[in-house]
């Protein structure tokens, strides 16, 4: 729909220690950084924040000036 979703939704285990390395589709492209869990009654759920979030994030990010 055109919007920038934070967060990707995923059933894939993230474990606490485990997360901040990369997600990877199964093509092998950059999907996002996994970062959070939810444990509910039946199931965890996974949360990867977005690539497209990341780099929209670091774009706006100043620059430190150069030496």
């Amino acid at each position: 729909d055109g919007q920038l979703n934070e967060f990707i939704k995923t059933s894939a285990k993230i474990s606490f220690g485990n997360s901040g390395g990369i997600a990877v589709t199964e093509e092998g492209c950059l999907a996002g950084l996994p970062t959070q869990i939810f444990i509910g009654s039946a199931e965890s759920l996974g949360q990867i924040l977005s690539y497209s979030f990341l780099k929209s994030f670091f774009k706006a990010i100043p620059r430190l000036p150069t030496l």
